[in-house]
């Protein structure tokens, strides 16, 4: 153990003791012992664990680019990674209701804090508004998520459609058609 902290209340014979302590690191696995003193020497209880809360990471400026009628490019830009500040996912959720968010894709690249990352999403119903936010993860499980945004699926691309008229001023060597 490398740091020590006393003045833990009440401390009497056979009664339980907090202390607080603060400027613990986020999200992270912290092992500690308790200890109390007399006048015939020092006890210590046994090991225990705590992990403190991560923080979770900033996400700003959803994005959306190249849509056709069922696939877009969507993405955001993490800003903060939080704490612990190791990325371990970076993607985006998405629906055709506002508020809600049933798909989510991860994947995005690259899933860097201060950088926009981007994740190509397929199977969007076409000529339908489609809501999405971004989300990143850090290791310390914390995901952070950024402001709604949307946009609408082009209408299915259809083929021209052609029609045979009959054939005529038909000659010997030639037609019109």
């Amino acid at each position: 153990y490398t740091n020590s902290v006393s003045g833990g209340t009440p401390c009497a014979d056979a009664s339980t003791f907090t202390v607080s302590v603060s400027s613990l690191p986020a999200g992270t696995l912290i092992y500690f012992r308790a200890w109390a003193t007399n006048d015939t020497g020092t006890g210590y209880s046994a090991e225990s664990s705590v992990t403190t809360q991560a923080v979770v990471p900033t996400v700003t400026t959803p994005t959306f680019a190249d849509v056709t009628d069922s696939t877009a490019t969507l993405g955001g830009t993490v800003t903060d990674a939080g704490a612990p500040p190791t990325l371990t996912a970076c993607g985006v959720e998405w629906g055709t209701s506002a508020g809600s968010w049933p798909n989510s894709v991860s994947g995005g690249t690259p899933c860097t804090a201060g950088s926009p990352f981007t994740v190509p999403v397929t199977g969007l119903p076409s000529s339908t508004t489609i809501y999405f936010r971004a989300w990143a993860t850090n290791s310390g499980s914390a995901t952070g998520y950024s402001a709604e945004s949307s946009f609408t699926t082009n209408a299915p691309a259809t083929p021209p459609t052609v029609t045979v008229s009959p054939a005529t001023n038909i000659g010997q060597n030639s037609a019109t058609l």
